[in-house]
């Protein structure tokens, strides 16, 4: 149990605690480590070459976060496509932006040069879950930063499906800044792995992404 070292580092100023009753955190407890310790204890991780282990293991976490608290919904259709702006949709929304700046050093770690197969996985399935926050929460620039480096990670371990997934999202922000013309390769290569795959609910989603982006460039007016 860490609890009580915690509590032992509070007592000595080392770790601040914060305790919110809002409907975010419901009377949940966050501890936030100051910046001097912190930097001393990556220090301590590197001279003991256990830094790896704890970036790991801190994406891994982050991962769970993210998909644990997710809405029932984007689990029962079995995407992170799915959109659902409901009460709880919005709530878990809220805690990732809490969380946003751990979520970003996870992703560096992940999606880094020369990283290792289980990172590179981690890093793409965050990505994945992420794209209703980030254009929710308007990081389009970030969001396609981090969408187009995962898709460099992404290789023949991963599902057909990974890959058309990340791309129709990219298509979608691409369209938003009106990269038409990337976003329709995008979205094209996205619907021919959909279709091949017969995955109905993520076809009709790439197709009004595709049909936003025919409206866009003035080729869906009638």
């Amino acid at each position: 149990n860490v609890l009580p070292l915690l509590l032992n580092l509070v007592g000595k100023s080392l770790v601040q605690a914060e305790t919110r009753d809002d409907e975010t955190r419901d009377g949940e407890t966050r501890y936030r480590m100051l910046e001097t310790i912190r930097e001393y204890a990556l220090e301590q991780l590197a001279t003991f070459n256990e830094i790896d282990a704890f970036r790991q293991r801190h994406a891994q976490y982050l991962l769970t976060f993210v998909q644990e608290s997710a809405p029932r919904a984007m689990h029962e259709s079995d995407s992170p496509l799915q959109f659902v702006l409901g009460a709880d949709t919005e709530l878990w929304m809220r805690r990732i932006e809490e969380e946003h700046d751990n979520v970003r050093a996870a992703l560096g770690w992940c999606l880094r040069d020369g990283c290792g197969a289980d990172d590179s996985a981690t890093g793409v399935t965050l990505v994945k879950w992420l794209g209703l926050f980030w254009i929710t929460y308007a990081y389009q620039v970030e969001a396609l930063a981090w969408m187009n480096r995962a898709l460099l990670h992404i290789d023949a371990a991963f599902a057909v499906r990974t890959r058309a997934q990340i791309l129709i999202q990219i298509a979608d922000f691409e369209n938003a800044f009106g990269d038409c013309a990337h976003a329709e390769a995008s979205a094209d290569a996205a619907l021919q792995m959909f279709r091949e795959l017969d995955s109905r609910f993520e076809l009709m989603r790439a197709l009004q992404i595709r049909a936003a982006i025919d409206l866009h460039t003035g080729r869906g007016r009638m």
